[in-house]
């Protein structure tokens, strides 16, 4: 989870639910989950990167930072500020420098009663190329004309704050946007229609973003209604994530013209319906469909994504034999979810073509038969759980082969 040992992890929750809970019966103070998983998530980071590297000696080493030049005919403006509390006293400074790293202007300024909300002006200045505010506690609306006075936007990050509302249509108009990140905060509302215009051909006034998006995150927000079949238009994306939303419906057939694409992350929605075009993704690496309301078997087709690394179809409805294209994609090595369905019908034998395969977990489902000599072959797995299903026969000699075995779950 998120690069971190899950270890770190599930103290880090445990100490934050203890800590909301003393505050909800001692402070009267309200929980918010999704604020939880924020804080949980950048703690666990922070614990990662200070005292978990391999290159940690307990000593301080210097690292000098480095400055990068703006484009000829470009100034650049570095600024820095902080507050106590919010609202609260705050105080901030800046300065300008030009292509070759001349001061040029500098600034500084307090103020008595600063909030976190952004300063509408910040979005109207039409020269910015990357706007970038992430991971803080930036709250309030996103000014719904956005992308109107931005016409030369590249890169809009916003994931990790508390911002509130509905996704900005007018991000149809920011005619160089290449990537968007509103990942982890507090957007609700439906699939805006007009995103509709990221695609195919547009008025002559507004630009085609399907030439230049290729990176499109939304997760970890409260957008609900459905993925409209415009997005296959997108033929740039290489990354297109959505988990942990209230998205429904089918998944449309048309994000498999999305040929580019490596990432496709869906977990944690309402989706219904898998579509047998996803097989038309031979680049994807990820695919996570886990936890959604999905119905009906595991489309065969995925048997042609022959550079996947990791596929999630856990926790859902899926019913029917696990397709043995699937078992032969020997790419996979990260892990194979297929646990808590309602799966059919024997184990492939095919599994044996999972030689790089690390975590299996075809556990809670309905399967049969005996279970496989060909696992044998799968020397790289660490992880192995077929528990809570109907396996018969012997256990095959055979998994004592398997000598980098950590969990076994049969």
């Amino acid at each position: 989870m998120w690069n971190v040992p899950w270890g770190t992890v599930f103290i880090l929750a445990l100490w934050k639910i203890w800590k909301d809970r003393n505050n909800m019966v001692f402070c009267q103070e309200d929980c918010n989950a999704q604020k939880a998983v924020r804080f949980i998530h950048l703690q666990a980071i922070e614990i990662q990167e200070a005292f978990l590297t391999d290159h940690f000696t307990g000593r301080k080493i210097p690292q000098v930072s480095n400055w990068c030049c703006p484009l000829a005919g470009k100034i650049k403006l570095n600024t820095d500020g902080c507050s106590k509390g919010n609202p609260g006293p705050a105080g901030y400074g800046g300065l300008f420098r030009d292509e070759r790293g001349t001061w040029l202007h500098g600034y500084h300024g307090k103020l008595e009663n600063a909030t976190s909300e952004v300063p509408s002006g910040l979005y109207n200045i039409s020269t910015i190329i990357a706007l970038s505010v992430c991971i803080n506690q930036l709250e309030g609306n996103i000014p719904p004309d956005i992308g109107s006075p931005l016409p030369n936007l590249k890169f809009l990050y916003l994931f990790v704050n508390l911002f509130t509302g509905t996704l900005p249509t007018s991000l149809s108009n920011a005619s160089e946007l290449e990537s968007i990140d509103f990942s982890q905060n507090d957007f609700n509302g439906r699939m805006p229609r007009d995103l509709g215009k990221l695609h195919g051909s547009l008025p002559d006034s507004v630009a085609n973003l399907s030439t230049y998006l290729s990176y499109f995150n939304l997760e970890i927000n409260q957008i609900h209604g459905s993925i409209l079949s415009g997005i296959g238009k997108l033929l740039k994306l290489t990354l297109l994530s959505m988990v942990a939303n209230n998205l429904a419906g089918p998944i449309p057939s048309s994000i498999g013209t999305l040929h580019k694409l490596q990432e496709l992350l869906l977990g944690g929605n309402k989706f219904t319906k898998l579509s047998s075009s996803l097989g038309n993704l031979t680049f994807l690496i990820i695919l996570d469909l886990s936890e959604n309301n999905i119905h009906g078997s595991i489309t065969p087709s995925l048997g042609n994504c022959h550079s996947l690394l990791q596929l999630a179809l856990s926790q859902k409805n899926l019913n029917g034999s696990i397709p043995p294209e699937i078992m032969s994609l020997s790419s996979i090595s990260t892990f194979l979810l297929l646990n808590h369905n309602a799966l059919i019908g024997s184990l492939p034998s095919e599994v044996g073509s999972l030689t790089n395969l690390g975590h299996m977990d075809v556990s809670y489902n309905r399967l049969s038969g005996p279970i496989p000599n060909t696992l044998s072959n799968c020397l790289n797995l660490e992880w192995l759980q077929l528990e809570a299903n109907s396996f018969e026969g012997e256990i095959p000699k055979s998994l004592r082969k398997l000598r980098g075995l950590r969990v076994l779950d049969l």
